[in-house]
């Protein structure tokens, strides 16, 4: 197996990803399934039912759709999610639709792609790197609780729909930038 598509599984509500030592192109690593080595996390074992996620270091990308719940018939428990320091890219809808309430994304990140929180319905609070040069399309939309944003001075574009149908927002911090 040397390719899978962004959600081949969609859907699942598996317990654990197990791969051959010998394939070449993915791994297992604690029941999820990453890249053979261990930098980019491709899909979370939603079926596992933890309410903390902690991604271990030395991942550098959460892959697209990879903790997004959606379309899951059990309901998720995560309320907790820690990112390592080694994150640099937050995948297209990688979190989207997740249980959590409130997530800091660690200053190392340098990219966060369309759709990254979208539908995160219980999100309250998050925290963006200073660093930040754009944020994308549909970044939060949907995030019907999400109550504040601070939007850091590298920020230079924000995206269509970015915080659409965020009926919570009462405050958007823009730099002087």
């Amino acid at each position: 197996l040397k390719r899978i598509e962004k959600y081949a599984f969609t859907s699942l509500s598996l317990t654990e990803f197990s791969v051959s030592e010998e394939n070449e192109y993915y791994s297992s690593i604690d029941g999820n399934l990453y890249s053979k080595d261990g930098k980019t996390l491709v899909q979370y074992a939603f079926g596992k039912k933890e309410e903390t996620i902690t991604i271990p270091e030395g991942v550098t990308r959460v892959g697209i759709g990879c903790l997004s719940p959606t379309m899951l018939d059990v309901e998720t428990l995560i309320k907790q999610i820690y990112l390592p320091n080694s994150l640099l890219e937050i995948g297209e809808s990688a979190f989207s639709e997740g249980t959590f309430t409130e997530i800091t994304i660690p200053q190392s990140v340098k990219t966060i792609e369309e759709g990254a929180f979208s539908s995160c319905k219980n999100l309250q609070s998050i925290v963006l790197p200073d660093h930040l040069e754009s944020l994308p399309d549909s970044c939060f939309a949907g995030c019907l609780s999400l109550k504040e944003i601070e939007i850091p001075s590298t920020v230079k574009s924000i995206g269509e729909t970015c915080f659409s149908n965020c009926p919570s927002i009462k405050k958007i911090s823009i730099p002087e930038s």
